[in-house]
């Protein structure tokens, strides 16, 4: 302490305690995209297979969304720090992963609700006795 005291450490204690603010900050920014991350790293589409009509459908959308939009409000969060700098390609590479994501699963979403309703007329289209009536071959 005295040594620092020497050096005359105690002129300069508004600069010392703006770089270790700065520093706190881009720590936190660095854990953040860390645990991001690992949120993300191992992350699987919930898929149930439906035996009725013989296809994968995916669950857990709400879930998805949910952490998806959270995922990027943290982001959002660490963009607007003033200590975002030196993270700013990894911030954007992670809002752009998501963003796809978010796109995909939305696109799935649909996807799959057209799958099931299609799948849904054609069963009862062929379970109709007149269809059965015409097609005398189907059970």
């Amino acid at each position: 302490m005295k040594y620092l005291l020497a050096l005359g450490t105690s002129n300069y204690e508004e600069d010392i305690r703006v770089v270790c603010s700065k520093a706190e900050e881009e720590e936190c920014i660095e854990k953040g995209l860390s645990v991001l991350d690992l949120d993300w790293r191992n992350e699987k589409l919930p898929m149930t297979h439906c035996t009725e009509d013989d296809i994968e459908i995916f669950t857990g959308t709400d879930a998805a969304l949910k952490k998806i939009d959270n995922s990027l409000d943290k982001l959002a969060g660490m963009e607007a720090s003033p200590s975002s700098n030196a993270f700013v390609i990894e911030i954007s590479s992670w809002q752009s992963k998501l963003e796809k994501l978010l796109s995909f699963l939305n696109k799935l979403i649909d996807v799959q609700f057209e799958l099931v309703s299609f799948n849904v007329r054609i069963v009862i289209i062929f379970k109709s006795n007149s269809m059965r009536k015409m097609f005398k071959f189907i059970n």
